[in-house]
């Protein structure tokens, strides 16, 4: 071959190679391109998904800087994606104990290349708190090495506080259910004790009365004992929301500036109380005396709570549906702590040096007995707010009676005959000696269904003193046989149990009165007298 045909032969060779390498360049360009626009495609359509989602994405690099935030994460806290992106959490300001938390579990995931999952609470752009749980997942590269974490976290807000608020009603309901148990319990011992207790003072009067010197004293020891147990049941009682009251109409805010008058001097000088009642008359209906005792309580615990503090809270009532009376006592001590203020309507329980008996739990019971509610919110270190409510009487307040001089007509107990039944032998045979001494005739019966049969049997009985709880046929099942045998019979009726609780449960049956245990002689002749028609009356008719 000649050497010019050789080297136009290489020449040519040549600019095939380079043209080949050319193609394989714009080649290798053309798939980078391709690889470069799916690349971004796939991010772009991963963002996307991301950024619709309620969740917050993220992903930190092996420095714990941010390499992406979704939409999510970015609203939350109100920046840009140039804000957050290449920034670490202390950079953008988040507080040092939760970036310490977060960055512990970041390398955690790093170094054990596994997967963390926890819960965290923090502070919003606008204060509130909020709750987390975040699961942080790594990325590995081609040799296996963690190169970043993948972060993922879900508001539980909502969750924890459905959740708190389960827990607080699952604590209410115990408590309640426990109280409740611990009421029927003190009802009930109460209850039996009033029977026993009115045979004992009632024989112990009689004894009195008849005797003198030293068994006369005596006498009046056993009487004042029976009276303080008498005095122990009445609390029993209240705690359990059937104690005895005499009902009226009476003002509330009346009865609030009567009790702190009295009690002026027995709440400390360095305690100051303000009063902010409505001008207008608040009645309620119920005992005045028990409702003054919820006051003086309420009163002298705020004075004794704030001790050698001064100042005042403010209050955070609350409007509720229906016709209440509110009455709320607020004081700027010290507060309880959530285990005492989950005690204090326990029976005895006491935080103080001094001080026994039911305390808050016959308050309770007080209210309860008026069908009332009572709340309690106090805070450690800020002060305790107690917010009873009371229904509000229908009835306008009753005017104070007019002094008059009247006299009295009484019915007249000789040869009158009447029935005593009660299921306890020792109150009977009492009821009947005292009575035969008045001039009655009497019959007993230890249950209701002997009373009905007694009365079906003897036309000239004209009252019945029926005992609410006995066995066979309680005084409740049978009053309307009584009355259906004789509409006009006059029945009394006697329990263990509050005047509240009775009128409630025999309303519209026709008693025509009502004796709470344990009483005396002279209340039982009174009351039966008073129900019965004077004999002059029924000469008349």
């Amino acid at each position: 071959m000649k050497p010019f045909a050789a080297r136009e032969l290489l020449a040519r060779v040549r600019t095939r190679i380079e043209l080949t390498q050319v193609r394989s360049e714009l080649h290798a360009h053309e798939a980078a391109r391709h690889t470069a626009a799916a690349t971004e495609k796939q991010w772009r359509l991963f963002d996307t998904a991301l950024s619709h989602s309620p969740d917050h994405a993220y992903i930190f690099d092996r420095d714990f800087r941010f390499l992406y935030a979704n939409r999510a994460v970015l609203s939350l806290w109100c920046k840009s994606e140039d804000q957050w992106v290449g920034r670490t959490l202390a950079e953008l300001g988040f507080p040092e104990e939760m970036v310490a938390t977060l960055n512990n579990h970041l390398l955690q995931t790093m170094t054990s290349g596994e997967q963390v999952r926890s819960e965290i609470t923090v502070l919003d752009t606008e204060g509130d708190e909020r709750h987390f749980e975040y699961i942080y997942t790594p990325v590995f590269d081609g040799e296996g090495r963690v190169q970043a974490v993948a972060g993922a976290s879900r508001d539980i807000t909502e969750r924890k506080r459905s959740e708190e608020n389960e827990r607080r009603r699952e604590v209410q309901l115990f408590q309640s259910a426990r109280l409740e148990s611990l009421g029927v319990l003190a009802g009930g011992i109460a209850h039996d004790f009033n029977n026993l207790l009115t045979g004992m003072l009632g024989n112990a009067s009689l004894l009195k009365e008849q005797l003198t010197g030293k068994e006369g004293a005596c006498a009046s020891q056993i009487v004042m004992a029976a009276e303080r147990a008498a005095g122990l049941t009445g609390q029993l009682l209240a705690f359990a929301g059937k104690g005895a009251f005499e009902i009226e109409i009476f003002d509330l805010n009346e009865t609030i500036r009567e009790n702190l008058s009295l009690l002026s001097s027995s709440i400390s000088r360095n305690v100051t109380v303000s009063l902010m009642l409505d001008e207008r008359p608040r009645p309620i209906e119920g005992d005045r005396s028990q409702i003054q005792q919820v006051v003086m309580n309420f009163l002298i615990n705020a004075s004794d709570a704030i001790g050698d503090r001064t100042g005042s809270s403010p209050g955070d009532a609350d409007a509720r549906a229906g016709p209440y009376v509110v009455l709320e006592v607020e004081d700027d001590g010290p507060g309880m702590t959530p285990q005492v203020l989950g005690k204090i309507f326990d029976p005895f329980f006491t935080t103080k040096f001094t001080g026994r008996g039911l305390g808050l739990a016959a308050v309770r019971g007080i209210i309860k007995g008026h069908a009332g509610e009572i709340e309690v919110k106090s805070t450690s270190g800020v002060g305790t707010c107690f917010r009873v409510l009371l229904p509000e009487a229908k009835a306008a307040i009753a005017a104070e009676p007019k002094a008059t001089v009247e006299v009295e007509t009484r019915a007249g107990g000789a040869g009158r005959t009447v029935v005593i039944a009660d299921d306890e032998e020792a109150v009977r045979c009492l009821l009947a000696m005292v009575l035969r001494r008045e001039g009655f005739v009497v019959m007993e019966a230890s249950d209701g269904s002997e009373a009905v049969n007694l009365v079906r049997d003897h036309p000239d009985v004209e009252a019945v003193l029926l005992d609410l709880t006995m066995p066979v046929m309680t005084g409740e099942q049978a009053i309307p046989l009584l009355k259906a045998i004789r509409p006009d019979i006059s029945i009394v009726l006697s329990s263990g149990f509050g005047e509240i609780e009775m009128v409630r449960r025999i309303a519209g049956l026709g008693v025509a009165g009502f004796l709470q245990k344990p009483y005396s002689m002279q209340k039982v002749i009174a009351k039966l007298e008073a129900s019965l028609k004077p004999l002059a009356a029924l000469g008349a008719g």
